[in-house]
């Protein structure tokens, strides 16, 4: 089995504390994860993005890796406190890398 690769966007609010507030997310434990990147690096105007203007994008050992830290009590805990009062939507997807990449 390959990496598991999530990817989440959001409609960040535009408020001062909204980015500091999601970014939160990246700083919790998690046991598994390689690579955890966030911000709104995105290329494609506004049209095709469909107000989407913040993303993540995580790497991570396995599925059971990912699902255990999603439904720890620090991630429910970070989403619900921090990252869905400061984002007017979200959209996450999730798929498996090859072997070996």
């Amino acid at each position: 089995m390959g990496k598991i690769v999530h990817i989440v966007l959001w409609k960040l609010k535009d408020t001062p504390e909204a980015q500091s507030q999601v970014e939160k997310i990246k700083d919790l434990p998690s046991s598994g994860r390689v690579v955890c990147e966030m911000g709104s690096n995105h290329i494609v105007g506004d049209a095709r993005s469909q107000g989407y203007n913040w993303g993540m994008y995580s790497v991570w050992n396995s599925k059971e890796e990912l699902h255990a830290y999603a439904i720890s009590q620090e991630h429910v805990d970070c989403a619900n406190n921090h990252v869905k009062p400061n984002t007017n939507g979200s959209l996450a997807y999730d798929w498996e890398l090859p072997e070996g990449m």
